[in-house]
């Protein structure tokens, strides 16, 4: 699966996807665009808990690299249930607004 064209993430994208360990490089590159969007400017994980049914992931290498036109402002608990071991790159090259959270990747 893979969104194209869009300004915004749909909250159910994972929803019942408790068995899914892997999202490496989903979001990368797929032209997520928020920076006309005067609705929502920037997609705040404190608002939008798309993980929250990712119980079993695992690796989120690179998920978000290059979306440079997507503005996003990360939670310190987006991850909460999660079991992360790769966060490599998750971000790089990204449009994340303010500074990562301390506890980002706490699982």
């Amino acid at each position: 699966m893979k969104l194209k064209n869009t300004d915004t993430i749909p909250d159910n994208i994972f929803e019942g996807a408790s068995e899914v360990t892997s999202l490496q490089g989903f979001f990368s590159g797929i032209g997520l665009n928020n920076l006309n969007n005067t609705a929502e400017p920037v997609y705040d994980f404190n608002v939008h808990n798309i993980f929250q049914y990712c119980t079993n992931l695992a690796n989120i290498s690179g998920i978000f690299e290059n979306c440079t036109e997507f503005r996003m402002r990360l939670a310190s608990n987006m991850f909460i249930n999660c079991k992360l071991t790769n966060v490599s790159n998750a971000f790089a090259n990204s449009r994340v607004i303010e500074t990562l959270p301390t506890e980002l990747f706490k699982c």
